[in-house]
């Protein structure tokens, strides 16, 4: 904001409402006030009404005479100081997310901070910018509001607005700006509705399956909406990109029911079962609209299949598991339609997957894998009933090793005659699923998280034990995971492990711009939007650590 708009709001705020009057108060030009009232319309401070200006209303009006009181009102909007005020009154940032926002320079953007910080409207907590009073909060929350309002049809319902988009219902036959989603599209993906509204996003996006889901279950307002969703997800899980969903997602309230779809549509308790429907309605929806769904095997069930796999092994072969099984039988969840198991040599997995095909388990093909189990690269996928097996030899995702770590503290176990079924420690569990996670892994951890008691800081150590480079390039992925255990189910984790996580996945992403050909701080600062005092520091700590003549001095 200028100088000039700010003059002009001070006006406005002492009650002048005449272009001509405000000219005299602001000292400036007739065609300057108007060029500056203009710019306040469009930021939601002013109205006009006939040849009046005034505050939007007499809500904003007596809450900015409030925060007028307290503050200059330069020192907190000239420049770019509103826009970080309103980023920061959606939620809490760091310094490194609102560098990547802002695209600003690091001290431009220190100095915005300071100034905020020395008159008292912006606060630093546990490594995050928030905004510190009240009557500013509420004031900025105001013009969000404005801004809502002037971005829509006078016959559209502002469903949610986010950072860079919004989401709009519009009576079925009108037009609106923007592209179709949510419910809108799912007669696209084999789920005909007949409704009374379409749903609008702007500014436009690509049509996906994805968006239409993530932008539908932040629309959804009921239980049988919601079940509509699950039902999208079930008929279309082959063709849905999880990881593009979950990215849409973030920082949406759709965030936490994507997490909970696949738990419910397998007929698992999900934390909030009130949100969809009881399972046997969502049941038969799945049967009109001609989707397969099957409640998954007791722990009963499971006992009685590896009890036939166990008869059928000509020798004793151990399998260490990390799935959903360990938390079955640990009765962190009541049961699962996943096994997830890893071998350490060869011939047992030859044995092992010659016991399954004589107890007529089938393989799956590559083309009928989902996108994340090719992230996850299981060696086989066999299936029997509604049971799957994911066989892991020696490696998780193609690169995680089964280490010796692993093994030791794999201390419990179950036999089943020749098969030695070893769980492993819930932090081992955790790491591998965080590496690649699917969203029922996500749910799995969530649960894990709550029921018993993790160290957080171990898991960094079991990171470790895999070879360095190994350990920096799924570094990332884990950092992902626990923030969105965070974002989704409150599950906090130290800060000093986030830092430490993130650490590693820099030194990965430095790296790998080193091998695109960047070569000086400020090419790959640009390249990763990571500050260029970061990546000076890692570039550094490459070449006293490496001796690596590809690094270059900074």
């Amino acid at each position: 904001m200028n100088r000039g708009e700010i003059k002009v709001l001070e006006a406005l705020l002492q009650g002048v409402q005449q272009a001509e009057d405000i000219a005299a108060c602001a000292q400036m030009s007739i065609p300057q006030v108007y060029r500056n009232l203009k710019k306040l319309m469009e930021k939601g401070f002013v109205e006009k009404t006939n040849s009046r200006f005034q505050i939007a209303s007499s809500e904003l009006f007596f809450t900015l005479k409030r925060v007028a009181v307290k503050y200059d009102l330069e020192a907190l909007f000239r420049g770019r100081g509103l826009d970080l005020l309103m980023l920061l009154a959606c939620r809490a940032r760091g310094f490194e997310e609102l560098t990547k926002k802002f695209r600003l320079a690091e001290s431009t953007l220190y100095g915005y901070l300071s100034r905020l910080m020395q008159v008292g409207a912006v606060a630093y907590e546990d490594g995050k910018y928030t905004i510190a009073d009240r009557d500013l909060l509420q004031l900025l929350q105001l013009l969000e509001v404005r801004r809502k309002a002037l971005l829509v049809e006078p016959f559209a319902e502002i469903i949610y607005t986010g950072e860079s988009f919004l989401l709009k219902r519009v009576p079925s036959g009108m037009k609106a700006r923007g592209s179709l989603t949510a419910f809108s599209l799912f007669s696209k993906y084999g789920i005909t509705l007949h409704l009374p509204y379409n749903y609008y996003v702007d500014p436009p996006m690509e049509e996906s399956l994805e968006t239409a889901l993530v932008h539908a279950l932040i629309a959804a307002s009921t239980r049988r909406e919601r079940t509509l969703c699950a039902l999208l997800y079930a008929k279309n899980r082959s063709k849905l990109n999880l990881a593009k969903a979950h990215q849409l997602a973030r920082g949406t309230p759709a965030l936490p029911l994507l997490l909970k779809l696949e738990y419910y549509a397998a007929g698992l308790p999900v934390e909030d079962p009130e949100a969809f429907l009881p399972w046997n309605e969502f049941l038969e929806l799945a049967e009109l609209y001609g989707v397969k769904v099957e409640k998954p095997p007791s722990a009963e069930v499971l006992d009685h299949y590896f009890r036939e796999v166990g008869v059928r092994l000509q020798k004793p072969i151990e399998a260490y598991v990390f799935g959903g099984l360990n938390l079955v039988l640990l009765k962190v969840k009541e049961a699962t339609k996943d096994v997830d198991l890893v071998v350490g040599g060869e011939e047992e997995f030859k044995a092992f997957i010659n016991a399954l095909e004589q107890l007529g388990y089938k393989p799956l093909g590559d083309i009928e894998f989902f996108p994340e189990d090719l992230r996850r690269k299981p060696c086989r996928i066999y299936c029997k009933d509604s049971l799957r097996i994911d066989i892991f030899l020696e490696k998780i995702a193609g690169k995680l090793l089964l280490t010796e770590g692993m093994k030791k503290r794999a201390e419990k176990g179950v036999a089943y005659g020749n098969l030695t079924l070893k769980f492993m420690s819930l932090e081992d569990i955790i790491l591998l699923k965080a590496c690649s996670p699917r969203e029922r892994d996500l749910e799995d951890i969530a649960a894990i998280a709550k029921k018993s008691r993790i160290s957080w800081r171990e898991l960094v150590k079991i990171l470790l034990e895999q070879p360095k480079e190994v350990a920096e390039e799924y570094a990332f992925a884990v950092l992902q995971t626990l923030e969105t255990l965070e974002e989704a189910y409150k599950v906090r984790t130290p800060r000093s492990v986030r830092a430490q996580l993130r650490k590693m996945a820099l030194r990965n992403l430095v790296r790998k711009a080193l091998e695109m050909g960047y070569r000086t701080p400020s090419e790959i600062s640009k390249r990763l939007g990571y500050p260029a005092s970061q990546v000076r520091k890692i570039l550094q700590e490459l070449r006293c650590g490496e001796q690596d003549s590809t690094v270059p001095k900074s």
